[in-house]
């Protein structure tokens, strides 16, 4: 899963939240910071 650097504006305390494309959607990932950074699926949240 690649992200824009444009979404890294919604990076608050280890999350990040992005609008994909056309739809009325709020996806939100959980950021882990270990060896290397892995993103993972939080939810899709109406916009």
């Amino acid at each position: 899963m690649a992200l824009l650097k444009s979404d890294m504006m919604y990076l608050v305390s280890r999350r990040v939240c992005v609008t994909p494309g056309n739809k009325k959607t709020l996806t939100c990932y959980q950021y882990h910071v270990t060896d290397s950074v892995r993103i993972s699926k939080l939810s899709t949240e109406p916009y």
